[in-house]
C-alpha cells in the first residue's frame, strides 16, 4: 500500500493562501456584475497537529490568549498605512491608535470589478505557530481595536501636548487596548460570552465600525509547556532558534 504523503507546514500555508486568493477571485467577478468596486479584509487558518496555519490580508486581526500564562499574543500585522508608520518609527504606538490615516489599508480582497477574475491575484502574509489546550484563538475585524469616535480629537491634543506620557495615557484610557482584549476574554465563562463582552466594549468606545469576532478553543490539544515565554508567538518577536523551521534550499 502507498501511504499518503503527510503535508508540511508550508503546504498548509500555501493551501490557506490558495483559499484566500480564490476568495479574492470570487469578490471580483461578483464586483463586476454590480456597479462599483467589492473589497474585504480576511484572516482564515488551518489547525494541523498542533499548529495553526494561517494568512491574512488587510487589517483584520487573529489573538491567542492563554489562560495558563495569562498573556495575549497577536498573531497579525496589519496591511495599512499606520503600520508601515509605527513599523518605520514615523509614529509611536499611542500616536498610531487614533491616527487621522487609521481607515487606510495597504492591501484588500478583490477590487473595482475591472480585473480578469479567472487571473486576479493578491499578496498573501501566512505563517505557523502552535497552539495549546489553554489557548482561544480569537479573529476579528477592525471595528474591535478601531472602534474611538473620538480619534481625531485624541491625536491632535497628543500632538498638541508634546506627545507626553499623560497624552498617551489619555489615548490608551479611551481606545480599545490588546490588555483590556485579553482580559475580556480571560473572564469570561464561555465562548459566547466573551463575544458579547467584546462587542460591548468596542461599543462603549464608540463602536464607530462594524465589528465581527470569532473565538475558537479546543482542550484536546496539548497543554502549555510549564516555564514557557509565549511572547515568541507574537508576529513582532522574534522566534527562539529551537523553534524556527530548517529549510533546505534545491541546489542551483
Amino acid at each position: 500500500t502507498q501511504t499518503p504523503d503527510v503535508p508540511t507546514a508550508a503546504n498548509l500555508r500555501g493551501a490557506v493562501a490558495d483559499a484566500i486568493v480564490a476568495a479574492h477571485r470570487e469578490i471580483i467577478a461578483n464586483a463586476a456584475t454590480g456597479s462599483g468596486g467589492a473589497y474585504a479584509t480576511v484572516v482564515a487558518g488551518i489547525v494541523v497537529d498542533g499548529q495553526f496555519h494561517y494568512g491574512w490580508v488587510g487589517d483584520s486581526r487573529a489573538y491567542l490568549i492563554n489562560s495558563a500564562t495569562e498573556t495575549i499574543s497577536r498573531l497579525t500585522r496589519d496591511h495599512a498605512v499606520v503600520e508601515q508608520l509605527q513599523q518605520s518609527g514615523a509614529v509611536d504606538e499611542a500616536e498610531a491608535r487614533v491616527h487621522p490615516r487609521g481607515n487606510e489599508i495597504t492591501r484588500a480582497l478583490g477590487g473595482s470589478g475591472s480585473e480578469d477574475p479567472t487571473s486576479a491575484t493578491v499578496s498573501v502574509e501566512t505563517a505557523s505557530v502552535e497552539v495549546y489546550a489553554e489557548d482561544t484563538l480569537l479573529v476579528t475585524s477592525d471595528g474591535l481595536i478601531d472602534a474611538q469616535t473620538d480619534a481625531p480629537q485624541l491625536h491632535d491634543a497628543y500632538v498638541d501636548d508634546g506627545r507626553s506620557d499623560a497624552a498617551a495615557d489619555r489615548i490608551h484610557d479611551a481606545v480599545v487596548t490588546d490588555t483590556e482584549v485579553r482580559d475580556a476574554v480571560l473572564n469570561a465563562g464561555t465562548l459566547e460570552s466573551a463575544a458579547a463582552t467584546l462587542i460591548e466594549l468596542a461599543n462603549a468606545r464608540g463602536g464607530k465600525d462594524n465589528l465581527s469576532t470569532l473565538l475558537l478553543r479546543d482542550q484536546t490539544f496539548p497543554e502549555t509547556p510549564a516555564e514557557t515565554d509565549l511572547r515568541y508567538r507574537d508576529i513582532d518577536e522574534t522566534k527562539p532558534i529551537e523553534q524556527r523551521e530548517t529549510v533546505v534550499l534545491p541546489d542551483e
